[in-house]
C-alpha cells in the first residue's frame, strides 16, 4: 500500500485534500450544460415530505411557481411543482452518467423512503443500471477508448463514464464508482457529512503514471468550473443551519429555500437554449487524441431532449 505509507507521513489536510485539474473554458462550459439539466431534474420531481421538516419551511402546494419552460408552449404552460403534495419517496438528490462520447446514459434519484433502506443512493442505484444497460446491443461507449481495444472486465468498465451528482458522494458510493473505474464524478453540493471521501478514495488509488487513471473516480466540485449554483447552495444551507440549529442536508434540500435555486438553474437551461453557447462546436479530447463524437451544441440539444424523456417516460419511484 504505496499511497497509504505515503500519506502515513503527511497532515491529514493532504489525504483530504481537492485533486484539481485544469478545466478549460470550453469544458466548463460543457459541465455547466449538464449540471444545470441534473438541477432542472431534481426540480422537476421536488417534493418536501419528510418526516420533521415543518410546512411553514416547505414549498406551498398552493402556490404559483411559474411555468416549467422547458416544457411550455405558449398554448400549453406547465406549471411546476407536480410532486409537491405526493408521497415523500427519498431525498431531493438524483445522479446520471455520460459516455465519453457525450451522450447521457441514464439517471436515478435517491430512493432510501420507498425500500425503507439509507443505501438506496443516486449513485449507487445509477452505477447498478449503466452495468445492466452496458449489456444490451447497441451500447454506450462507457470505456475510456474504442470497446473494441479496450479491456471487457468489469473492474475497469467505466473508465469512459463521468458521473454528475446533485450532493457529494457517500463512502458507499465512491466505492461503487471505484469498483466501477468511473472517470470524474461532478456533484454540484457539498456534503459535510461526508468527510471528502472522495478525495480519500482518489488520492489513495491515484497512480504515479501520468497515463494510468486512478482507480478511483476524481472528484471535481462544480465551483472548479464556476457553477454559481454551487456557492449558492452552500450559502443558503449554512443559513437553515444557523437559523434552525438542525444540519441535516436532506432536510435542508427540501426547503422552498432550496427548491427556488433549483429553479433557477431550469431558467438558466431554458436561457442557455435560446441564448447560444460561447463555443458550440468544442469537442472533448478523448485518451486516445481523437475527439468525443458531440460538440457542446451537441451536447445541449442532448441535454434538452434527455430531459423530455425524463419528464413524460423516466418515472421516479418505479423502474424507467
Amino acid at each position: 500500500m504505496p499511497k497509504l505509507d505515503e500519506y502515513l507521513k503527511k497532515p491529514v489536510s493532504e489525504l483530504v485534500a481537492d485533486s484539481p485539474r485544469v478545466i478549460p473554458q470550453e469544458e466548463m462550459e460543457r459541465h455547466k450544460i449538464y449540471s444545470l439539466l441534473l438541477m432542472s431534474m431534481v426540480a422537476f420531481n421536488w417534493n418536501s415530505n419528510k418526516r420533521g421538516i415543518d410546512d411553514s419551511q416547505k414549498p406551498s402546494p398552493s402556490k404559483d411557481y411559474g411555468s416549467n419552460l422547458l416544457l411550455s408552449t405558449p398554448e400549453k404552460p406547465v406549471p411546476r411543482g407536480k410532486s409537491l403534495k405526493g408521497d415523500y419517496l427519498g431525498h431531493n438528490i438524483a445522479a446520471f452518467a455520460v459516455d465519453r462520447d457525450g451522450f447521457v446514459i441514464d439517471f436515478d434519484f435517491n430512493h432510501n423512503e420507498i425500500f425503507n433502506s439509507s443505501t438506496q443512493h443516486a449513485e449507487a442505484r445509477l452505477l447498478n443500471r449503466v452495468f445492466s444497460l452496458n449489456q444490451i446491443n447497441d451500447s454506450w461507449n462507457v470505456g475510456a477508448q474504442s470497446e473494441a481495444t479496450s479491456s471487457n472486465s468489469y473492474g475497469q468498465l467505466l473508465q469512459g463514464v463521468t458521473i454528475y451528482t446533485s450532493l457529494e458522494s457517500c463512502a458507499q458510493c465512491s466505492g461503487i464508482m471505484t469498483l466501477g473505474n468511473a472517470k470524474e464524478v461532478v456533484y454540484l453540493q457539498e456534503d459535510p457529512g461526508q468527510y471528502k471521501i472522495g478525495n480519500i478514495m482518489f488520492r489513495l488509488t491515484e497512480s504515479s503514471d501520468p497515463n494510468r487513471k486512478a482507480l478511483a473516480p476524481r472528484p471535481i466540485a462544480a465551483s472548479a468550473f464556476g457553477f454559481n449554483y454551487y456557492s449558492a447552495l452552500s450559502e443558503k444551507f449554512g443559513e437553515y443551519k444557523k437559523a434552525t440549529g438542525n444540519s441535516s442536508i436532506t432536510s435542508f434540500l427540501c426547503t422552498e429555500v432550496a427548491f427556488l435555486v433549483f429553479i433557477e438553474a431550469e431558467k438558466e437551461l431554458h436561457q442557455l437554449a435560446h441564448n447560444g453557447l460561447m463555443f458550440p462546436d468544442w469537442k472533448a479530447k478523448l485518451v486516445t487524441g481523437s475527439e468525443s463524437q458531440l460538440s457542446n451544441r451537441d451536447v445541449l440539444e442532448e441535454c434538452l431532449g434527455f430531459y423530455k424523456y425524463f419528464a413524460v417516460k423516466g418515472r421516479r419511484g418505479t423502474p424507467h
